[in-house]
């Protein structure tokens, strides 16, 4: 209980206390014998600690709710906390994807770079991007692979090979399915490729 809370207590309890003096008195100046005064006041006693009994519940429900918020609000400060650690633990990851985009990527060194599992990691990726990260290096790779096809002179097996592929078979199929185009067909004026853009992480929290 903090003193504030403290505070409101004792000064509700000494009105409680002069308001009861009060009634007394005025029971007491207003009733002409004793069994008059006694028989009111029984009934004046009752309803006062009726009251009072009210009033502590009211107090007990008002300090509860503003414990609860309390509790709400620092849960809800930890939790934006921990977005925001893991947030740039994922940027940190996908940094290290682009920068080796061209490269053979490991999931156990992807996920050591944001300092935690390959399963986590991996679960954690899914919740804040909305897909898988095997699902994110494929389309990069698309992408980047589409934009060089468009823009230079290099073979369609060279291109492939840079950006993992085994064979120009499955580059080509994994490439259209994409794409909607065939590579070669990515080089003619006019040809509309698809876009998958670099993620940047951002973390809103609502209430």
């Amino acid at each position: 209980m903090g003193k504030n809370q403290f505070k409101k207590i004792i000064f509700i309890t000494c009105i409680i206390i002069f308001l009861y003096i009060v009634g007394i008195v005025i029971v007491g100046i207003l009733c002409k014998d004793m069994e008059s005064v006694c028989y009111f006041s029984q009934i004046y006693s009752a309803l006062f600690v009726v009251c009072g009994v009210v009033i502590a519940m009211m107090q007990y429900i008002i300090t509860s709710n503003e414990q609860t918020n309390t509790r709400k609000r620092e849960l809800e400060l930890r939790e934006k906390e921990m977005l925001e650690i893991e947030k740039d633990r994922i940027q940190n990851a996908i940094n290290y994807i682009e920068d080796h985009i061209t490269e053979e990527l490991d999931y156990g060194q992807i996920a050591s770079v944001s300092f935690s599992s390959p399963f986590h990691f991996q679960r954690v990726f899914s919740i804040l991007c909305g897909f898988t990260l095997g699902e994110y290096i494929r389309n990069r790779r698309l992408t980047l692979a589409g934009a060089e096809l468009a823009n230079t002179q290099a073979k369609v097996i060279d291109v492939a090979c840079k950006f993992g592929y085994d064979s120009p078979e499955s580059f080509t199929k994994a490439f259209q399915k994409f794409h909607g185009i065939t590579p070669s067909q990515a080089r003619g004026n006019g040809a509309v490729l698809k876009s998958f853009s670099r993620l940047s992480i951002k973390v809103t929290l609502e209430g």
